[in-house]
């Protein structure tokens, strides 16, 4: 056909090629039928290609004529190397599938006229598309299968089995619309048992075929009645994952149960039909991306019942097949695998679960996942996990200092090595009694506000003498020389003055709420988002540099009534400073002080520059009252203001009602 010029009105204007079947659409253009269709139902268009007008009406017309002119002139240019293109077959339409259905209806041309009906469906998409738009052919084919399992147990080869096949295979092939689909299901009542039935046999063809349609079906069906099924029903379901007759079979089983277990009563029964154990055996025999993520899903939906967890801990391969998909399957794959350790880890952690999972390596991949930048409720559950038992493992070489227990509950211990310029530090002294905050600024530096001895805790006691935290009796630094153990405002030491001894903790920005009230004591953390890096350490330095000049010297000792005020404003901070008023503090009013103290909650605080702090303190306008609290008295107006001394604390308390306004 090379050299041979095609008359353009004998092309298809969506192919560009010579045109076989041509057909005229209501707006005039004519196309190839195969092109027009395609455009039409595959690409889900509504409007003509050349036009852009809407198609009201989408009925195709032959245009008999061109066909004849196309045909003539393929025998003219047959020398050419052109073949004639055949006649084609007149398309299927809806009065001869109707036809057809009423023979089947017979018993005695039933099976016959299911099978030409599946050969109809299998010739062309538009053939399938007549089948599925003529009324009565779904509801038929659901009928011959609700028949078939109204008999009971019948052998493969009955007639009733065979017609059974024919109409599986014929309305797996059809795409019914969800609404097609809730109508099966609710005006055939014995469709799925006789679907469970199917199951049972030993046709794989036909099993594949009916978890097809009822997976399908358990999409559309509502949730109360998915609850209601039964258990035979789960048994068939596990019992084709374990037989893994065909990708597509196996595909749809796991996602049928993924769409019953998420109610409560049906994992449990999930887990009665060895759900379990056949989904860890699939984990460790497929290699398939699609299957594992499935496969994973399903194990994570089945560990939020105690009956799955135990299952799963009692497989020997389970906790090693689930971790083993950690970053090596997908995203997806390694966000389930570690939903479901964390489920074990938090549920049913035994002393031999625990050891399992350091022998099989789920330590060093939780870690792995710490330091691969994973999302970020995976590295959340991941820490999480680690945290849990971190006092178990703290023996693995794998576990990062970070997460070992320190003798304080919830504090992050951390190592020196891991500290970064503009990391918020701090450090418990004496009993646990109070924690010295500072603010490490890189090589071996730390800016802090200390005060002197027995000004620490404040209780106006001769405790204080004891408490001590800034001014430790230690022998003089070598590389802190220039500063007094006596000293008190903003000073910089080396980190070994600073810690004075004790270990080191990070404190912690931006925690979830639920990690933030199982902290056991205040202080360690925050809702509060940081400040970058850069902003924190350039106002340590800052206050640091001006305290060196002495526009930020203290103007007078704090006087401990006044301070003990400050300090206990209001019942709640009672409550979050005193270790002995947690013990027998009501849990929840405990939780809700801490929440309602927190730096991200306070409608108290505003933020200043420090620049303006410092000048404040220098002109007598801004006098320090605490640690914590700075108290700014604006002429002699009524509304003090308290400002935020975040670059070391993060945390501010607001002037008890009814207390002197100078303090």
């Amino acid at each position: 056909m090379e050299g041979v010029e095609v008359p353009s009105y004998f092309l298809c204007p969506i192919s560009l090629e010579l045109m076989r079947d041509p057909v005229t659409l209501t707006t005039g253009i004519t196309y190839d039928r195969d092109s027009i269709e395609r455009w039409i139902f595959d690409r889900k268009q509504s409007t003509c290609p050349v036009t852009k007008q809407p198609l009201g009406d989408r009925e195709l017309t032959p245009n008999h004529t061109l066909r004849r002119l196309i045909q003539a002139w393929c025998t003219l240019n047959s020398s050419n190397g052109v073949d004639r293109i055949p006649t084609p077959r007149a398309p299927i339409d809806k009065a001869q599938i109707a036809k057809l259905l009423e023979d089947a209806r017979l018993p005695r041309s039933r099976l016959g006229s299911l099978r030409e009906l599946k050969m109809i469906v299998s010739e062309s998409d538009r053939n399938r598309r007549c089948v599925e738009a003529t009324p009565g052919v779904v509801d038929f084919l659901a009928s011959v299968i609700v028949d078939y399992g109204s008999e009971g147990e019948t052998s493969d080869g009955s007639e009733s089995a065979s017609a059974c096949d024919e109409a599986l295979v014929v309305l797996q092939a059809l795409e019914i619309s969800e609404e097609g689909l809730l109508d099966v299901f609710v005006n055939n009542g014995g469709i799925m048992e006789s679907l469970s039935m199917i199951l049972r046999r030993s046709n794989d063809q036909s099993r594949s075929n009916a978890m097809l349609i009822l997976n399908s079906l358990l999409g559309v069906i509502p949730p109360t009645r998915r609850i209601g099924l039964g258990g035979e029903l789960f048994q068939e379901i596990v019992n084709l994952v374990r037989d893994r007759i065909s990708q597509q079979a196996t595909k749809a089983a796991l996602h049928a149960l993924l769409r019953l277990c998420p109610y409560g009563k049906s994992r449990v029964k999930a887990v009665k039909a060895g759900a379990v154990h056949a989904l860890v055996e699939l984990l460790l025999e497929s290699p398939q991306k699609r299957v594992c993520e499935l496969a994973l899903a399903g194990l994570d939906c089945l560990c939020g019942c105690a009956d799955g967890r135990a299952e799963l801990v009692r497989h020997r391969a389970a906790i090693p097949a689930v971790s083993k998909k950690i970053l090596r399957v997908s995203q997806l794959a390694s966000e389930k695998a570690v939903t479901i350790l964390y489920s074990v880890a938090r549920h049913s952690a035994t002393a031999a679960v625990l050891q399992e999972m350091v022998n099989v390596g789920v330590v060093s991949e939780l870690c792995l996942v710490l330091q691969a930048g994973c999302g970020g409720k995976m590295k959340e559950k991941a820490r999480e996990i680690l945290k849990l038992h971190a006092r178990v493992w703290k023996d693995s070489p794998c576990v990062s200092p970070l997460f070992r227990k320190s003798a304080y509950p919830m504090s992050i211990l951390i190592g020196k090595e891991s500290l970064k310029p503009g990391d918020h530090i701090y450090s418990w002294r004496t009993a646990y009694i109070y924690a010295h905050h500072g603010l490490y600024v890189g090589d071996d530096k730390v800016i802090h506000f200390t005060r002197g001895r027995g000004e620490e805790v404040g209780t106006g006691t001769v405790l204080d003498v004891f408490l001590s935290s800034s001014g430790p009796h230690r022998a003089p630094c070598p590389t802190c020389t220039n500063q007094s153990l006596e000293s008190r405002g903003v000073m910089s030491s080396c980190l070994n003055c600073f810690l004075a001894g004790g270990v080191l903790y990070r404190f912690e920005y931006g925690v979830s709420p639920a990690l933030f009230l199982a902290k056991a004591r205040g202080g360690t953390c925050t809702l509060a988002a940081s400040d970058p890096s850069e902003m924190v350490i350039h106002r340590a330095k800052y206050l640091l540099n001006n305290a060196r000049s002495g526009r930020t010297k203290r103007t007078g000792n704090i006087n401990n009534r006044r301070a003990t005020r400050c300090r206990l404003s209001t019942p709640f901070r009672l409550i979050t400073t005193n270790v002995y008023g947690m013990a027998v503090t009501a849990v929840g009013v405990y939780c809700a002080s801490r929440y309602i103290a927190d730096i991200s909650n306070r409608i108290d605080v505003v933020r200043v520059p420090v620049e303006e702090l410092t000048a404040g303190l220098a002109s007598g306008r801004v006098r320090v009252a605490e640690v914590e609290i700075i108290w700014l008295c604006l002429n002699d107006r009524k509304d003090e203001r308290l400002w935020e001394f975040g670059w070391i604390f993060g945390l501010v308390d607001h002037w008890p009602e009814g207390g002197d306004s100078d303090p």
